[in-house]
């Protein structure tokens, strides 16, 4: 009896495998409605799978942004290789699926139910069924949104040795780590050229291939808009089929705050877990163009979460991006997207939670100046991000939100910033073009802003009646002071114990007499610009301490004065072991240049008149990488009879160039 029983299961087993492999070769298999930029996506593909070994088992995704066309490309695939394989597979949705009560049991239930066609299934079999029935083919399985590494788990198994050798599992996906995570190979799917774009709005706008004359130029415009995703061009198709001209362009109207385009990326983004979906809304509504890094420390400092993780989601969800110079990049679809899902929270306008009391962040960064009352500020008690830019308050605030973790006022017109302002989250204070004449109206400074703990950036250029910061501070975490401009600045303060993080230190411009030997704390500063310090005459010893140093600026200060007029350049100048850029424009006392470290690469002195002669340090490395430029420098040009030099490319180089200004 066993082995008849044996025996019935066997062929049972057998005939739903042939079953499987002849029905699902001929099952035809709608891929969309028109197929316009599909072939050639699929034969890239194709060749793709087609570039490891028959024998080799194939994990590969097809990643894109929401709506460029992931399924439909897998569905086309599927359709042209599926007989190619003993058995095949094509499980939809699932993400959705998985999602749901028992979601990922009945996902596996309904993976084998409907390629084996056996609705007794056992869900405590499913996967000893997979392995035991198609252990030894070789199968195509294509799991279309797939978000979640369980999910590969459950249907193809890791590393993939449920199937046969020469099977091939394809998933779409929005989150390349799954693929990395993984060993799966990506398959970047491209976003329809302009031509197919045009094609597939016209179908779905007209019923052909090509727009109707007299709507050409609209049909452009919405193409242009759609930016290539098929799916936003169907939905727009749909939209102004059969409709006239002026509707047309109240729908475009309303485009930017109303549906079509946003369905599609809402997609995405309602698959994203609740700390990514706020963190999109912050960066669509706030930070769009912002340094990545400088968001990452606001979000460490206020939110007391590390923002990497969810940015790399959110990059690998195709909702935002970065530029080579470590900008945040969203597209403007997404960033209206994001602004109107903020302000569908709620009803009623006082309650959004980025948008009153319970506000958590204002961006106003319109063109022309606008008066407001300070008082406006002074009720909102939750605010975390403040940009403002143009805005003249009547007064000076009483309070401002002590939750602050980034406040940038763009020509702020007070005196002073309010006495109860203690925000001990602030990550970045940027004030600059504003009137300021100190912080604080007290002299003596709280110690939420002289020994800040959280405080990174300090951006106060351009503040021409800034007199004065605290007389001492101690800010642990700050990585960048920028006083550029600050014309009234007379006095850098004492730096109170080591503040090893700051690495450039911006004071070109100002009125500072001195800088203090306390400098020597600034073990990590990397970049020191003193350019057009007027009244600096004298650099400390202590500035040879500064290890870290790697480019100075003092053109136009009369620091190369006094004592240090004979030597030109302070002697503890030789410690400043990382030095590599000096740039001496416009030091009109300047004689000699001396001092030097080994490790010295570039030398500029442009119209140093006083400069007869310059002494050249023993190179570290190759000579090659060595450049001196003097241009304008009349008694040097008299030493070597005004004319232009070069040494060969073996020697260290050498630049004489009078009159020739521009070209440097």
């Amino acid at each position: 009896m066993c082995c008849n029983l044996d025996r019935n299961e066997a062929a049972y087993i057998q005939r739903l495998v042939d079953y499987i492999s002849s029905t699902l070769q001929c099952k035809t298999f709608k891929v969309a409605e028109h197929e316009v930029g599909i072939d050639s996506r699929a034969n890239k593909l194709i060749m793709k799978l087609n570039e490891e070994r028959s024998e080799e088992r194939l994990f590969l995704g097809i990643y894109g942004k929401g709506g460029i066309g992931k399924t439909t490309l897998a569905k086309a695939v599927y359709k042209r290789i599926a007989n190619e394989f003993d058995c095949s597979c094509f499980l939809e949705s699932v993400r959705e699926r998985s999602n749901q009560p028992d979601g990922m049991a009945k996902v596996q239930i309904k993976h084998l139910r409907e390629t084996l066609m056996d609705n007794k299934i056992n869900s405590d079999l499913v996967v000893t069924e997979i392995k035991n029935r198609l252990g030894n083919k070789r199968v195509l399985i294509i799991l279309d949104d797939v978000n979640h590494e369980k999910q590969l788990a459950s249907l193809v198994g890791i590393p993939y040795n449920w199937f046969g050798p020469g099977s091939k599992i394809i998933i779409t996906t929005g989150y390349k780590c799954l693929l990395e995570k993984n060993n799966g190979k990506t398959f970047d799917i491209e976003a329809l050229n302009d031509r197919e774009a045009l094609e597939l709005f016209s179908w779905h706008a007209f019923r052909r291939s090509e727009p109707v004359e007299e709507y050409k130029e609209l049909s452009q415009r919405a193409k242009d808009y759609a930016n290539g995703l098929p799916l936003a061009l169907e939905v727009l198709g749909s939209c102004v089929r059969q409709r006239s001209k002026p509707e047309w362009l109240s729908i475009f109207d309303r485009l930017k705050t109303t549906l079509p385009i946003h369905e599609v990326l809402k997609l995405r983004y309602d698959g994203l877990d609740k700390k990514e979906q706020n963190m999109l809304l912050d960066l669509a509504c706030f930070f769009k163009g912002y340094d990545k890094d400088h968001v990452g420390e606001i979000y460490c400092g206020v939110l007391k979460y590390d923002p990497i993780f969810g940015m790399q989601v959110l990059n690998e969800s195709c909702l935002i991006n970065t530029s080579k110079d470590n900008k945040l990049l969203i597209h403007e679809s997404i960033q209206e997207m994001g602004r109107e899902i903020v302000c569908q929270e709620s009803e009623e306008p006082g309650k959004h939670s980025r948008v009153t009391e319970n506000i958590q962040s204002i961006v106003f960064d319109g063109k022309g100046t606008f008066h407001v009352s300070a008082h406006d500020f002074e009720k909102v008690k939750k605010l975390k991000f403040l940009k403002i830019s143009g805005v003249l308050l009547d007064r000076c605030p009483a309070s401002l939100s002590n939750q602050l973790p980034y406040l940038e006022w763009n020509g702020y017109s007070q005196k002073y910033l309010p006495r109860n302002f203690h925000p001990k989250n602030l990550v970045q204070l940027r004030l600059p073009h504003s009137q300021l004449k100190q912080i604080f109206m007290d002299k003596k400074v709280h110690p939420s802003i002289a020994f800040h703990q959280s405080l990174v950036s300090l951006d106060l250029r351009k503040c021409e009646n800034l007199r004065r910061l605290p007389e001492r501070v101690n800010l642990i975490s700050l990585r960048s002071l920028d006083l550029s401009g600050c014309s009234k600045f007379k006095k850098f303060p004492e730096i109170q114990g080591p503040m090893d993080c700051l690495e450039q230190l911006f004071l070109d411009g100002t009125a500072i007499e001195d800088i203090p030997p306390s400098v020597k704390h600034l073990k990590g500063l990397q970049v020191l610009n003193l350019k057009d310090c007027k009244k600096l005459e004298s650099l400390p010893s202590e500035i040879g301490e500064m290890k870290s140093l790697e480019v100075l600026w003092l053109g136009g200060s009369e620091v190369i004065t006094g004592q240090q007029q004979l030597s030109g350049l302070p002697p503890s100048f030789t410690q400043l072991t990382n030095l590599q850029r000096l740039y001496l424009d416009g030091c009109l006392s300047l004689k000699t240049v001396k001092s030097l470290p080994s490790s010295i690469r570039f030398v500029r002195a442009r119209g140093c008149v006083s400069f007869e002669q310059y002494s050249i340090p023993t190179s570290e490395g190759s000579p090659d990488d060595r450049r001196w430029i003097f241009t304008d420098c009349v008694k040097l040009g008299k030493n070597h009879g005004n004319k232009p030099y070069m040494y060969s490319k073996s020697q260290l180089m050498y630049m004489f160039l009078r009159n020739h200004s521009d070209s440097l």
